[in-house]
C-alpha cells in the first residue's frame, strides 16, 4: 500500500516525485484510504504554535501510535513529521535524504495523533 514511497528522495516543499515530511504524510495517507485535509501551502510558513492549531483542527491526540495511518512528531532538530504503517514509522532518513521505514518502537516520537472521523 505505502511501499511505494520507501526510498522517495527528500525535496523540501515537495509534493510529487520528491517528498518531505508533510508531503509524506498526506501521500501515505490518500495511499491508505485515509481521509485528510490534503498538502497546504501555508503550512509551511506556520510558527509551532500554529502546526498545533492546524493539528488540532485535523486529528485526536493519542497516547500512541498503533494503527495504519496514526501521525507522529518525530524527536529530532528539527522535528518532523511521520505516518504509522504496518506496525513501522514511515519517516524521511536524515542520512539518506529519502523515505525510509522502521519498526515504530525503535522511533523517538514527541507526540502522536490520529486523523478524525468524518
Amino acid at each position: 500500500m505505502c511501499s511505494h514511497l520507501i526510498g522517495k528522495r527528500y525535496q523540501f516543499g515537495s509534493n510529487g516525485r520528491t517528498v518531505d515530511c508533510i508531503s509524506l504524510v498526506i501521500q501515505a495517507l490518500d495511499s491508505m484510504g485515509i481521509c485528510n485535509p490534503g498538502l497546504k501551502a501555508d503550512w509551511y510558513g506556520m510558527s509551532p504554535f500554529g502546526i498545533c492549531r492546524e493539528l488540532n483542527a485535523y486529528t485526536d491526540r493519542i497516547k500512541q501510535p498503533t494503527y495504519d495511518g496514526d501521525v507522529v512528531l518525530i524527536t529530532g532538530d528539527p522535528v518532523a513529521f511521520g505516518v504509522v504503517w504496518q506496525q513501522g514509522i514511515l519517516y524521511i532518513n536524515r542520512l539518506t535524504m529519502a523515505v525510509d521505514w522502521k519498526p515504530i518502537n525503535s522511533v523517538s516520537t514527541l507526540r502522536s495523533y490520529r486523523m478524525k472521523k468524518t
